[in-house]
């Protein structure tokens, strides 16, 4: 039988792991962010709060996939491309 504490520790690492795995290897490789060269605070911020907003929205785009082939950010963006962008603000709920 494993100790309660290692059973803690153990999905601690993998909690962090599955951040590191998806939203910041979304924003590193795919957004580029880690080879930004923005070096203003401010534009780093903003920059920042899109970048995330954009995952997000794509993460929407991508539970809404029947085929999920194409099911990575390059994906959504070439499509919301395709469609000057219209489709990425039809993901968005609208406020009632």
């Amino acid at each position: 039988m494993v100790p309660q504490h290692a059973t803690g520790l153990l999905d601690t690492i993998r909690n962090y792991w599955s951040i590191k795995g998806c939203l910041h290897q979304c924003l590193d490789v795919t957004a580029r962010e880690d080879a930004s060269r923005v070096r203003n605070p401010n534009a780093i911020l903003m920059l920042g709060i899109v970048r995330r907003s954009v995952a997000g929205v794509c993460f929407h785009w991508q539970r809404q996939r029947s085929n999920r082939r194409h099911f990575t950010i390059k994906d959504f963006h070439d499509q919301m491309d395709a469609f000057n962008h219209r489709k990425a603000f039809a993901t968005i709920p609208r406020a009632s």
